[in-house]
């Protein structure tokens, strides 16, 4: 069953987490899809997967309708980005995920900027949507200075 989890920004940029978020994915073997909102947040993450690390710690990626998009391990775009089969469905900027969108993927997770109120009710609407749906969720904050999982739903048993 796939799972969305929520990355509360109120520390950090996009800019530093997303690729900490990637490499941990990668990690796992996963391929990427990375949804954004336009073809302007498109192509500043392109700018950033291409220039945020030194050449041993390069993101090889690929940007939707380009050349090769299925054998991309990361695919960037705004729409359905199944082109690379991907397990693991970054959405930023306000970009949408359906659950839908979550069939057949390890996991979806939507990074938001607290600082940002419409980007906090586009997250709780998301919650309320997938909770209902019946997925898996967690939520992850910064708040405290080091990531930490602060809810989850459906809450786990506890066993006595």
């Amino acid at each position: 069953m796939s799972e969305l989890w929520f990355y509360h920004l109120t520390r950090s940029r996009l800019e530093q987490v997303l690729p900490m978020l990637i490499e941990r994915a990668l990690a796992q073997g996963w391929r990427v899809a990375l949804r954004a909102p336009d073809a302007q947040s498109v192509a500043r993450m392109d700018d950033l997967l291409w220039a945020a690390h030194p050449p041993e710690r390069f993101l090889p990626h690929g940007v939707e309708g380009g050349a090769d998009a299925e054998l991309q391990p990361i695919l960037i775009g705004t729409g359905d980005l199944r082109a690379n089969r991907p397990d693991y469905l970054v959405a930023i900027g306000g970009a949408t995920i359906t659950p839908e969108d979550c069939a057949g993927l390890t996991r979806a997770v939507l990074v938001f900027d607290g600082r940002d109120e419409a980007s906090v009710t586009h997250a709780r609407t998301h919650w309320r949507s997938f909770a209902e749906a019946g997925l898996r969720l967690q939520y992850w904050s910064q708040a405290s200075g080091a990531w930490k999982m602060e809810r989850e739903h459906p809450q786990p048993s506890t066993k006595d």
